[in-house]
C-alpha cells in the first residue's frame, strides 16, 4: 500500500500482514518505519511511534487499519463495505445480509472466534499500493 499527503510529497507504504491489517507504515523514499500497529482477535489496535513508545492516534493520519479496512476515528468503526464493525463489541452491527449460512449469530465476526481463522497465516508480510493521502 502507498500512502501520500494531499500536497503529494510524502509517500508511504503500509505494510500488512497476511489478514491484510495494517501493521507498519513506512516512507518509501528511504523505507524508515514512521508508525507501528498491533490488532487484537477482534480488531482492537494500538499505536506506536518508530521506537516503539505508544500513541494516542496516528501521527500521519493513518485511516487504515484491521484486515486493511477503513478506520473511522469519530464512529470508531471499521467499514467493511455493507456492514460497520465495532473492535470495541467484537461484532457487526448490521445483520449479515447472507442471512444464517455462517451460523446463528447474525451479528458475529468470523463465527466469534477469530484466532481459529488467522493463527496459521500470521507470519508473512506483504506490501501494497493501497491509497494516496
Amino acid at each position: 500500500m502507498t500512502q501520500t499527503n494531499p500536497a503529494l510529497t510524502d509517500v508511504r507504504l503500509l505494510i500488512q500482514n497476511r489478514r491484510y491489517s495494517v501493521v507498519a507504515m513506512a516512507d518509501a523514499s528511504n523505507a524508515t518505519i514512521l508508525e507501528q500497529y498491533t490488532h487484537t482477535s477482534f480488531g482492537r489496535t494500538s499505536v506506536f511511534d518508530a521506537t516503539g513508545n505508544p500513541l494516542a492516534t496516528s501521527a500521519y493520519n493513518n485511516p487504515y487499519g484491521f484486515t486493511g479496512r477503513r478506520y473511522d476515528s469519530e464512529s470508531k468503526l471499521y467499514h467493511y463495505r455493507r456492514r460497520a464493525y465495532s473492535p470495541e463489541l467484537g461484532r457487526f452491527l448490521q445483520r449479515d445480509p447472507a442471512g444464517y449460512v455462517d451460523g446463528y449469530n447474525l451479528y458475529a465476526y468470523v463465527r466469534n472466534n477469530p484466532l481459529r481463522f488467522i493463527l496459521l497465516m500470521e507470519n508473512a508480510f506483504l506490501v501494497g499500493v493501497i491509497h494516496i493521502f
